[in-house]
């Protein structure tokens, strides 16, 4: 996954990679953070520069919400932890379902002084008509 990720993407000094952070209970569970992993990966890759610059409190599963639904729960839930003041930042996520995440992260960034957020994404998951 971070070898097809990282051959899209041109990284620079004024580049932080970041990652979607799952829900706590879904890194106890796995033992781990998919989405770090990969970002990881890339920074392996391509050089450049990781941080984890995004937290997520509560641990609200969005699976089977819609859109609007998942918004709402995340105006509240991201908040921007590490300095990104005039950075370009690659937010990096295994699957986009609606993208209300990578929206509320990239304005929780952007409001936080990011120059610029780039989403880099996996994979997306469409829902099958019944």
């Amino acid at each position: 996954m971070a070898q097809m990720l990282a051959s899209g993407i041109r990284l620079d000094e004024n580049t932080i990679i970041t990652h979607m952070p799952a829900t706590t209970a879904h890194v106890r569970q796995r033992g781990f953070d998919q989405a770090a992993v990969i970002a990881k990966h890339i920074v392996r890759i391509n050089g450049g520069s990781f941080a984890s610059v995004l937290r997520r409190s509560g641990s609200r599963h969005q699976f089977g919400s819609d859109r609007n639904t998942r918004l709402k729960q995340l105006a509240t839930t991201l908040r921007v932890t590490g300095n990104v003041s005039g950075k370009r930042i690659v937010l990096v996520d295994d699957v986009v379902t609606t993208g209300a995440s990578l929206r509320a992260a990239t304005e929780a960034l952007l409001a936080a002084g990011a120059e610029r957020v780039d989403c880099l994404v996996f994979a997306q998951a469409i829902k099958a008509d019944k």
